[in-house]
């Protein structure tokens, strides 16, 4: 979603010199009265809310997403049932404690969650620094490569993959570098993509990620 004044200001730029104020709300106005352009609430600093827009384009991209993560639905297999998938996240808690570390609750039941996802596309959402990529992620690329499966890391910039690599103990890459050649990412066995900081993808390249999965 635009803000509408950061559309007004960015348009009122490229056109400076070229067109009034009142030009570019007439322009506005005729793009919504043409569907180009939708209403939307903006939220801003702590929640505050303003005017905003969002475009068709967006809007198709979007539902594209959302009509491929709904077939995925239900049709994944488990890596776990919920009691095995329990019993190894333990372990892995039993190891970090070791080493100086204790897991939260918000982590082992995304762990959990993963494990026993039944769910072609699933997404786990955590504040950043609360240790995902060490903890849930890592754990559950470990647990999935046990029972057989081809992982691949993905993030959206190199220095955010080559982190995301580091903590699974695999070759980090970047999903530009990816969707090149997605075939070149292809296993005789089934393959799981994990994408950290996905939120810092553009919805246009997680559109292409998600139908290169499907």
């Amino acid at each position: 979603v635009i803000q509408a004044s950061n559309l007004e200001r960015h348009a009122g730029d490229y056109a400076f010199g070229k067109a009034t104020a009142s030009d570019l709300r007439n322009a506005i106005k005729a793009a919504q009265e043409a569907g180009e352009l939708s209403t939307r609430t903006h939220k801003v600093n702590r929640g505050v809310e303003t005017r905003g827009f969002t475009t068709r384009a967006a809007i198709v991209t979007e539902r594209r997403m959302l009509a491929t993560e709904a077939k995925g639905r239900g049709q994944a297999e488990p890596v776990f049932d919920r009691m095995t998938a329990a019993r190894r996240v333990g372990a892995a808690q039993i190891t970090a404690k070791r080493q100086g570390h204790t897991w939260t609750s918000g982590q082992t039941d995304a762990t959990i969650g993963l494990l026993t996802a039944r769910d072609k596309v699933v997404g786990v959402q955590g504040y950043a620094g609360t240790a995902k990529t060490t903890t849930v992620l890592a754990t559950y690329a470990r647990e999935a490569e046990r029972y057989g499966l081809a992982v691949t890391a993905l993030a959206p910039t190199a220095s955010a993959a080559t982190v995301l690599g580091e903590a699974l103990g695999l070759r980090g890459d970047t999903v530009a570098r990816h969707l090149l050649a997605p075939e070149a990412h292809m296993s005789d066995k089934e393959t799981v993509w994990i994408v950290d900081e996905a939120s810092m993808l553009s919805a246009h390249d997680m559109a292409r990620l998600l139908a290169s999965a499907d």
